[in-house]
């Protein structure tokens, strides 16, 4: 009996309060203010790994590998370049002068890092890192906060995420782009 009336009386009391007020609406929009870069950390991926259309370099010189005796067609592809001699048989070798993209490489870190063809499952392993740091975060962030305070770790890790941010655009190979990620996915976990 007691619990209906407890029950009742709340009840009142958040009728009396009104559900959605001006602090409400104002909590609300803190909360988003903290959200939005979490929900860009984790969507980044799809502009960071965007596809760049690639094919072999055209080959200057004569390299080592192939017999040029009797070749007549070379075939440029996305990864190798087959040259096919007047036999018909062919020989396909990986691209022995590098790649050119159809947009400038710094676009993605698919062509700055060359994470194409025998690479082009590394893409994905810095969101694997991302996700593998958000459960790592996730177990360590929210036990730390319940003993020494939300506050503290709720703003200690938006401005860990803020440095691991600006050091991810400055990164110059994937080996060190990829800890950062790491460390990224962490600190997203900490923050909400």
């Amino acid at each position: 009996m007691e619990e209906e009336t407890a029950s009742q009386a709340m009840d009142a009391v958040f009728m009396e309060l009104g559900w959605c007020g001006k602090y409400q609406l104002l909590q609300l929009f803190q909360i988003l203010l903290c959200i939005f870069p979490l929900a860009f950390n984790v969507l980044s991926v799809v502009f960071l790994s965007k596809a760049n259309n690639h094919w072999c370099r055209e080959i200057d010189n004569v390299t080592g590998g192939v017999v040029w005796d009797h070749v007549t067609n070379i075939t440029y592809g996305e990864c190798t370049v087959t040259f096919t001699n007047s036999s018909i048989t062919s020989e396909a070798m990986p691209c022995p002068d590098g790649l050119v993209y159809a947009e400038p490489a710094d676009h993605s870190m698919v062509s700055q890092w060359g994470l194409v063809c025998e690479n082009e499952a590394l893409a994905d392993v810095s969101q694997t890192l991302l996700m593998i740091g958000m459960c790592v975060g996730a177990f360590s962030f929210t036990t730390l906060a319940d003993k020494y305070g939300r506050k503290l770790f709720h703003v200690g890790c938006h401005l860990g995420l803020l440095a691991v941010g600006v050091a991810q655009a400055f990164v110059p190979t994937f080996v060190a782009y990829l800890p950062l990620r790491f460390f990224s996915g962490r600190f997203s976990a900490g923050s909400p």
